[in-house]
Order: C-alpha cells, then sequence, then structure tokens
C-alpha cells in the first residue's frame, strides 16, 4: 500500500534553483532542456507558456502529485523576480506580465535562465 505524502514532503523533494537552457525553433515556438535534470525536456508555443510546460516537465520529474502543485509554487526565471518586491506576495498575474516585458524586449535565440520556485 503506497504512503500519502503531505505538502512538506513534496516541497522537500524540490531544488530551490534549476537551469532552463531555453531554444528557439525555426517554426517560432521555444523547447528548453533542464541542466540538473537528465532527460527533463519541455516545449511551447510562446514564452509564457514555455514557462508553464516547464513547471509542468519538472512537478512530473519528481512526481509531484497534481493536488499540491499549485501549493507549492512555481519556478520563475530569476530576473523576473528582481523586479518584485521581496515582501510583496507574487501573483501569477504579476510575473506573467513580467515575462511579457521581457518577450518585447529581448529576443530569445538561445538563452540560460536560472530558474527559482517562489
Amino acid at each position: 500500500m503506497k504512503k500519502i505524502q503531505n505538502l512538506k514532503f513534496y516541497k522537500n523533494k524540490l531544488p530551490q534553483n534549476l537551469t532552463a537552457y531555453i531554444y528557439k525553433t525555426k517554426e517560432g515556438g521555444f523547447w528548453t532542456k533542464i541542466k540538473e535534470l537528465p532527460h527533463c525536456y519541455s516545449q511551447a508555443e510562446n514564452f509564457l507558456e514555455l514557462i508553464e510546460m516547464i513547471n509542468d516537465a519538472i512537478f512530473t520529474y519528481f512526481d509531484i502529485p497534481v493536488k499540491f502543485r499549485k501549493k507549492i509554487g512555481y519556478y520563475v526565471p530569476e530576473r523576473i523576480l528582481k523586479k518584485v518586491k521581496p515582501e510583496d506576495e507574487i501573483k501569477r498575474k504579476e510575473w506573467e506580465r513580467c515575462l511579457q516585458d521581457l518577450m518585447r524586449k529581448a529576443k530569445v535565440t538561445e538563452k540560460r535562465e536560472v530558474l527559482a520556485i517562489v
């Protein structure tokens, strides 16, 4: 019989930071490879969707149940976190806006992003 684990157990399984190598495809979408996790890849049509897909890939890699994923938090690029005040509770819409700003400012061809969980 499988033992039911709690939220703290799953939070402790996840590293605080991960490195995502992000590449732009010829078709205009993106794909990524997580440096620290062998065989952990994802893809998406736009950068915002890619961040969501990266989180899904990481949670799947660590076998985090769906019911705990929102409570654990999200991996977000560190440079986005630096734009948000530490005392503020980071909300999804706020980091989505920061990601959209980042997409407008930078043409992503090939880059490395350090992701931190919040």
